[in-house]
Parts: C-alpha cells; structure tokens; sequence
C-alpha cells in the first residue's frame, strides 16, 4: 500500500494529528506526509491512499479569511505560535488538484473545538462531500478534538492512530 497524508494545520493540533495518521498508516506501506501548501502532484500520483485533514474554520475548511484571523489570534496571544507548515494554499486550494487520477480511496479529517458539531461544524464533512463529487470513494472520516486554548484533547493522537489503521482494511 502507498499512501500521502496532507494536512494543513493552524496552531500543530492537526499537525500532529497528521504525524499520528501517517505514522500509523506507514506500518502497512509507504506513507508520506506533506503540507497542503508543498504537495506537488508528482506526490499524490499513484497512491492507494490519499488522506486529507484540515482545521474547522466557521463550520467548514479554512479560507484566505479564517487563515488571517488565526495568524492575527496568534500575534494576540503568546502562548499560540502558528505551526511551521502554516502557508496558503491549504486544503481548499488544493481540492480543485485532486481526483481519481491521483487516489481511489480518500479519507478526510479535521480538527474542531470540542463542543457539539452544530456549533462548531465539521471541515471533513465538506472535505468528503468535495472529493465524493471529484469521483473519490470516502473511506473514512473523523474528526478529533481540541479545546478552546487550541490544545488537542487528551487521547486523540491515540484515537488517530487507531483510526488510521482501520482505513487499510478498507481499500481491500
């Protein structure tokens, strides 16, 4: 199995995330992990699997907009510094680059503020709903928590791992 974990991340939450998901899925083949804003198509070519996860911003994935705002929460508040791979294009951009040439098999994640979705939405709902209309079949979909401070909840690396490894059976 070949397999490419893109993200884009605010703050690391989903970052990390990322790391746990490709970390997991690379005990079962070749696995990458890149940045939305670095994938080159070269990347996701070929692959069995394509993983794409995202930050909630506004119920759905981030835009120009939210992008700025989480740069100017971050320049507000000194305990949040904005993860290295943060950079435009993210995932939204990156949609209109992504189809069955590159992956059949597709799983979507995000992070989001860990009260109910219909406060806080859910960018891998929107992510799943793009990439089924761009011919992909959905394998999966989850969404991991963090809190208010931008902190992943406790046992999410975990349950990410774990939800990684359940998508190999999946492709079969």
């Amino acid at each position: 199995m070949r397999a490419i974990v893109i993200y884009e991340s605010m703050f690391g939450s989903t970052h990390r995330i990322a790391e746990a998901v490709a970390e997991a899925l690379g005990r079962s083949g070749e696995t990458t992990l890149v940045a939305a804003g670095e994938v080159t198509d070269e990347e996701m070519a070929g692959v069995d699997l394509l993983v794409v996860g995202a930050p909630t911003h506004a119920h759905r994935l981030p835009t120009h907009e939210s992008r700025l705002e989480a740069e100017g929460k971050a320049d507000q508040h000194d305990e949040l510094d904005l993860d290295p791979a943060w950079s435009e294009p993210g995932v939204r951009e990156l949609l209109d680059r992504i189809g069955t040439a590159h992956a059949p098999s597709v799983a979507a994640f995000d992070t989001r503020v860990d009260v109910p979705t219909f406060i806080s939405g859910r960018a891998s709902k929107h992510l799943a709903r793009e990439l089924k209309h761009r011919g992909c079949r959905i394998v999966g979909e989850a969404s991991f928590l963090v809190d208010r401070h931008e902190h992943l909840v406790g046992g999410e690396v975990e349950r990410a791992a774990e939800w990684a490894s359940a998508l190999v059976p999946a492709l079969t």
